[in-house]
Formats: C-alpha cells, structure tokens, sequence
C-alpha cells in the first residue's frame, strides 16, 4: 500500500496538469478570437489592398429610417421597427386602421483602395471574385381591398463599369399579389473586376431590407430581416 502522502501527490499532479489542460485549452480558444480573421476592421476605415484577399465580417455602412408610405398619406403607426446593427438589418410595421408607413435598413460595407504602388489604369481590370453569404426573411400579411403590405429585400454590388449596381433581391406582399412568408439561406458569387466594384473611387456592397404596410380596416403587418454572413473579395490571376 502506498503511503497517504503519495497518494496526495499524485492527485495534486492529476489536479495541475487537468488545470494546466483546461488553461491551454482556455487560451488556444481565446487566441482564436483574437488573431484577426479579417485583415481589416469596421472600427476604422476599410481599406482593400491590391492584390490581397480580404474577407469582411464586420460592416461599417449602416442606416435605418421610417418614411410617408407615398400612396398612402396616414400617421405612422406606433408599432414599427427599423434596427441596422453588428451583422444583422431588420424592420417591420404592424399598422392599425387609418395608419401606414414604410421602414428602411441598411448594413454593408463601403471601402478604400490601396493601390500601393501601382496606378488606376494598371489595377482597374484585374478580376475578382466575389462571394456573399446571407440569410433572410420577408413576410407580409394584409386583407385584400382593406389596405396593403410589402416586404422585400435586396444586396447591390458594381457590376461592369458605368453600369448600375447589380442587385439580387426578393419580394413578397401586395405588389406581386403574394401574401405569406418566404426564408431562405443564400450563397452568391460573382465575377467582376476592380473598376466594377468601384463608383466615385470606393468600394461598395450593401444589403437592404424593405417594408411598407397601410390598413384602410383591418391590421397589417410586414417583416423583412437579414443576416449578413462572410463577404469576401478574392483577386484572381
């Protein structure tokens, strides 16, 4: 039989090394949060160098706002909502008899060139790739002939130059005779060149949701929501 001192020590070397297991564990995790995935940042200006891969998790161009429905000149209604924040926009409008309004939000990301040593006539051509992930969702609930509701949604990015933007977008609600809801998780990509992501010398790929509702007698309600994932532009040969 092993004296009980022993024993003691054993377990107290049992005891440090789990201890010394779950601290290195511990700091690999946290490590992990803080090396930088992304070479840039939203604190600070963005900036994308020629030449080197960039992939954004963090968004600096934000906005949200209520307007006037244009069709419909009513009070807003008390029960809105229009948020833009960390990766996510989101509005809805739940209107009452006698109100009607529209909600925006913006999130995205607006960004600098660093050319470095180059010039605009030798960069403008290169190709990208650019790759977008993002999930969302539109409904938009409303009593045909006793008001209305939309709700939509769209990311716009530079196609080919002098062009407008490019934009991929989904919509639901009165205009398209569409009530109910749709969701869904989206991967695109597309191929353009430096110059095609670029107008008045930025950078530029925002997302926007929409909703407009009206209620002539009988409440309505619309909701458009999205959640940005990874955006990332890749130079290739």
């Amino acid at each position: 039989m092993q004296p009980l001192w022993g024993s003691a020590v054993n377990k107290m070397k049992i005891a440090f090394r789990l201890i010394m297991g779950i601290t290195l564990a511990v700091l690999l995790v946290s490590l992990l949060f803080i090396l930088p995935i992304t070479p840039v940042s939203a604190k600070k200006p963005l900036t994308v160098t020629i030449g080197e891969d960039v992939v954004f998790t963090q968004y600096n161009m934000r906005d949200s706002k209520f307007e006037d429905d244009p069709n419909n000149l009513l009070p807003w209604p008390n029960k809105k909502r229009a948020k833009a924040g960390r990766n996510m926009a989101e509005v809805w409008l739940s209107t009452g008899p006698g109100e009607a309004a529209v909600a925006r939000a913006l999130r995205g990301v607006r960004f600098d060139w660093d050319f470095g040593p180059y010039d605009w006539e030798e960069v403008k051509d290169l190709p990208l790739r650019v790759k977008i992930d993002f999930y969302y969702f539109i409904t938009a609930q409303y009593v045909k002939d006793f008001g209305s509701s939309n709700a939509g949604i769209t990311h716009s990015l530079f196609s080919e130059p002098g062009d407008p933007w490019y934009e991929w977008y989904d919509w639901i609600g009165y205009e398209p005779d569409e009530p109910g809801t749709r969701t869904d998780t989206v991967e695109e990509e597309y191929l353009t060149t430096v110059e095609g992501l670029t107008r008045d010398g930025m950078g530029g790929i925002i997302f926007e949701v929409y909703c407009q509702a009206h209620s002539i007698s009988w409440p309505h309600y619309s909701c458009a929501h999205v959640v940005l994932g990874p955006i990332e532009i890749e130079f290739l040969p």
